[in-house]
C-alpha cells in the first residue's frame, strides 16, 4: 500500500529531527572528548558534521548549502497536499473531508469540490 503524502512528510519531519539531535549527540561528544579546539573536533566540525547537517537543513551557520536538502524535500512534498486538510492529490478526496472556505487546492485540484 502506498504512503500518503502527509504521512511521508510527517515520517521526514520526525526522521529529521532524530538526525539532528544525534548529530548535536556527536558534536557534543567530540567536543567533550577533544576540546573546542582539540584537532578531532575541529576536523570534524568542517568536515563530515557540517556536510551532514547541510544535507539536513537549511538553517545552519555555514556557508553554502545543499543542492537539495531534506529540508527541501519535506518542502516539495508538504506542497503537494492541500493545506487545510491535508488531502492528497493523487488519492482524491479524503473520507468525509471538509476543505476549509476558499481552499484554492480543491478547486484546482477537484475543481470546487
Amino acid at each position: 500500500m502506498a504512503i500518503k503524502t502527509r504521512e511521508l512528510v510527517t515520517q521526514l519531519q520526525s526522521l529529521q529531527e532524530e538526525m539532528l539531535e544525534l548529530l548535536e549527540s556527536a558534536d557534543t561528544l567530540l567536543r567533550d572528548y577533544d576540546g573546542p579546539d582539540g584537532s578531532n573536533y575541529v576536523r570534524a566540525k568542517a568536515y563530515w558534521l557540517a556536510h551532514v547537517k547541510i544535507a539536513l537543513t537549511n538553517e545552519h551557520d555555514y556557508f553554502g548549502d545543499s543542492m537539495c536538502s531534506l529540508e527541501d524535500t519535506i518542502a516539495e512534498l508538504a506542497g503537494d497536499s492541500c493545506p487545510g486538510c491535508g488531502c492528497d492529490p493523487g488519492e482524491g478526496l479524503s473520507d468525509g473531508c471538509l476543505h476549509p472556505d476558499g481552499c484554492g487546492w480543491a478547486r484546482e485540484v477537484h475543481g470546487g469540490e
